[in-house]
């Protein structure tokens, strides 16, 4: 009787590749090793420097050679079965062409892909260590055994089995760490970091100290130190770094608040310096060109040098700080005659007549400038607009007094062909119109990428023309704008490179005005597809109009976002929720509820919007807030344990963004007592920013705190007439937590004082 083909079993089941059905040839005496990366089970894998016959491999046994058949021979691998066959090198140089994320992935593949990529020094050229995303860095914890840098210095550098890997490491980034600078003196790291690291990164590490740069000068390899925001380093540190690590090329030395011109001129004395960065040092009083020894030689190789101000961090309404008082146009150029990018940010400077033409003409491989823009700057920049047109790129800072007609005259003689950012002193500096903005839209001829104004003067329909006419727009910053549906949905739609969007003093021109419509237009009665999932900062803010529902879109829509700021007269139940559950990668949260402008000021719009309340009102009157009153008597915030608010605030505590650094809540948004202690179930949230809550006191400032110690930096309280927590003074002795009640320190100390 036949047998049934179904239940026939098959006599071989090929499922392996040829390299492991030619296994079963081996001597069983064969052990496997997987101790070295080059060689898998059972073979010797031929290397560039012992070449094969062709399509032959050789396989080692205990006492015996057999020959494998050839690869002709062989059945036809699969895709996932021909890194069995290939060489380690071969292997290692295709995974090595993979970006970072990439290389992650493929270690998961398989043993041997880990294997390779873990042993390969070409995959290790770079290595970030820092905690950059920690906006200010975490709290250090004092351990008895290490720093915990210091701990993983020696299991990467220290160990022979993991030390191969880092050969060629060129590239390592400590930023906010508390790495112990004598750990570069140690033998064995010298050794491996010292013939191949070019670029070090220090950035905000509290330990480095003018002192400690004295341990670099093992790192012969080294060209670019970072040490920005280092506050421990003074004029000593650079004639440490002049003396001990001469063959430096570029110095980032911004933010430095103890250097002064003495220190500078050290580094000025460097043979091979090319690029310094000096943004942010305020205690320099003249350019480092008028301090400058230029007895032993007449030139040096500067190629970029970076000064003054950065306005993007600069708190708007204060004065900003000018860095130096004097310029000579003709001794920069006669010292530094090969400068190819020079910033001049938020820099004031007095020039003769010709003084920019003595630059421009001087300084010809300049293709990089940054200068400040006012009134007695307009005619010279006008006279060079020719000259202008050879720069690669052109940043302007428009200075307090600059109107539109002279915007207008720049605009027409050309100055703006190359302009990449275009920034205001003051962000109520008024000097375009509808006219205006198109013009300069069409002068910037598509570079610009960065753009700032004010809107006084501007329609509803005039930001139409920006998305089409500047489509590398990255920031984009208006302010005191009223801005029609149409226009958002265009902005969303054309702007496919937008990471920054600031609208301040936002204005609803109509009900049927949603400003989801900046993220996500209708695409079914548009046609058109948002464009913004990119954006990464955003800050909106407006006294009127709007709804949290609305508002609760753009998270939902933007879920890359690591910067909010949200300022609207509403509380933001459905707004939190939102973040909660799509921003996985937030920063930096504030959340204000502001207050309701002047009666005279509020049209008939506000009078009818339902959602527009105040700050001040809600906290006197509970039944102002946007949700009805309980039947009993409400506490001091207007809000139960049970409403949206408070509902929201514990649902964003526990699952919300896990890498918040800094949250910021202004107003009464549902703090209490009992919702405050849920934050410290946030797990990287070191500092925190109350302002304008009646609904907390100073045990739940006091709770939230002994819950989050271990984290938790700084606690920042205005006007709270709740909290008063110089009552209870002591409470938290020998934690390291700043508690400041409205500007003075009542309670604790500084997480990085001794004690």
């Amino acid at each position: 009787m036949k047998k049934s083909k179904r239940h026939s079993k098959p006599q071989t089941m090929s499922c392996t590749s040829p390299i492991a059905v030619s296994q079963n040839t081996i001597s069983s005496s064969t052990t496997p090793s997987t101790s070295n990366p080059t060689t898998t089970t059972g073979y010797i894998l031929p290397s560039p420097s012992t070449p094969t016959s062709s399509g032959v491999w050789a396989v080692e046994n205990s006492g015996s050679t057999t020959t494998t058949p050839t690869l002709n021979d062989a059945p036809t691998t699969t895709g996932s079965q021909i890194d069995a066959v290939l060489p380690f090198e071969i292997l290692a140089r295709v995974l090595s062409s993979l970006d970072p994320r990439s290389r992650g992935r493929a270690c998961r593949v398989c043993a041997r892909w880990r294997d390779v990529l873990y042993g390969s020094a070409q995959c290790w050229t770079r290595l970030d260590l820092s905690n950059r995303f920690s906006l200010g860095g975490d709290k250090y914890q004092d351990q008895p055994d290490g720093n915990r840098v210091d701990r993983m210095f020696l299991t990467l550098f220290g160990r022979p089995a993991s030390a191969a890997r880092f050969t060629r490491l060129a590239r390592l980034d400590l930023s906010c760490t508390d790495v112990d600078m004598s750990i570069f003196s140690d033998e064995t790291i010298a050794n491996v970091l010292g013939g191949s690291l070019t670029h070090l990164i220090l950035n905000g590490c509290v330990n480095v100290d003018s002192g400690s740069l004295y341990h670099l000068r093992q790192l012969r390899a080294l060209r670019a130190l970072d040490l920005s925001h280092c506050e421990l380093v003074d004029d000593t540190g650079l004639e440490v770094v002049s003396f001990y690590v001469p063959w430096l090329t570029h110095l980032n030395l911004s933010y430095l608040f103890r250097i002064t011109e003495r220190g500078i001129a050290r580094v000025f004395r460097m043979p091979g310096v090319v690029a310094v960065n000096l943004m942010g040092c305020y205690r320099i009083k003249q350019y480092p060109w008028a301090v400058a020894d230029t007895t032993k030689r007449t030139a040096l190789p500067m190629r970029e040098l970076l000064l003054g101000e950065d306005s993007r961090i600069q708190t708007r309404g204060f004065w900003l700080l000018w860095c130096t008082f004097s310029f000579s146009t003709p001794r920069l150029v006669a010292l530094c005659p090969f400068l190819e990018t020079l910033r001049l940010n938020m820099v004031l400077f007095d020039l003769p007549a010709d003084g920019l033409q003595t630059l421009l003409l001087g300084c010809k491989r300049l293709r990089h400038l940054s200068l400040v823009v006012d009134r007695a700057a307009v005619p010279a920049l006008c006279e060079v607009a020719t000259v202008l047109k050879n720069l690669d790129t052109l940043e302007t800072t428009i200075h307090i007094g600059v109107t539109k007609e002279l915007i207008k005259d720049l605009v027409d003689a050309g100055c703006f062909q190359k302009l990449k950012a275009l920034k205001f002193h003051s962000k109520h500096t008024t000097v375009f119109t509808d006219a205006g903005l198109a013009q300069l839209c069409d002068a910037a001829d598509g570079n610009l990428e960065y753009l700032e104004l004010n809107g006084d003067k501007i329609t509803t329909t005039g930001l139409l023309p920006v998305p089409g006419k500047l489509p590398a727009l990255q920031s984009l910053l208006v302010h005191h704008v009223a801005i029609e549906g149409r226009t958002m949905r265009k902005l969303a739609a054309g702007c496919t490179h937008l990471k920054e969007l600031t609208i301040t003093d936002l204005q609803q021109t109509a009900y049927s005005n949603r400003i989801s419509h900046i993220v996500k237009p209708p695409a079914a009665t548009m046609g058109l597809t948002t464009s913004l999932s990119r954006i990464k900062k955003i800050e909106l803010s407006s006294f009127r109009g709007f709804t949290d529902r609305d508002l609760a879109l753009i998270p939902q829509n933007c879920p890359n976002l690591q910067w909010i700021d949200f300022s609207f007269s509403f509380t933001y139940p459905r707004t939190t929720t939102s973040i909660a559950h799509h921003c996985k990668s937030l920063l930096y949260l504030r959340l204000c509820r502001s207050t309701r402008p002047a009666i005279s000021a509020v049209g008939s719009l506000a009078t009818r919007n339902p959602t527009t309340t105040s700050t001040t009102t809600s906290s006197t009157h509970p039944s102002s807030s946007t949700h009805p009153p309980a039947c009993a008597a409400l506490p001091p915030s207007g809000f139960h344990a049970s409403s949206p608010e408070c509902r929201a605030l514990h649902h964003f505590s526990r699952i919300g963004a896990r890498r918040l650094r800094v949250l910021d809540l202004t107003g009464n948004l549902g703090l209490t007592d009992w919702t405050l202690p849920q934050l410290a179930q946030l797990p990287s949230l070191h500092t925190l920013f109350v302002d304008s809550c009646n609904g907390i006191s100073h045990k739940g400032v006091l709770e939230f705190a002994e819950r989050k110690y271990r984290q938790l930096k700084r606690v920042h309280v205005r006007n709270c007439r709740n909290c008063e927590v110089a009552d209870a003074m002591g409470a938290l002795e020998g934690l390291r937590v700043e508690i400041v009640v409205d500007g003075g320190r009542v309670l604790g100390r500084r997480w990085d004082e001794d004690a």
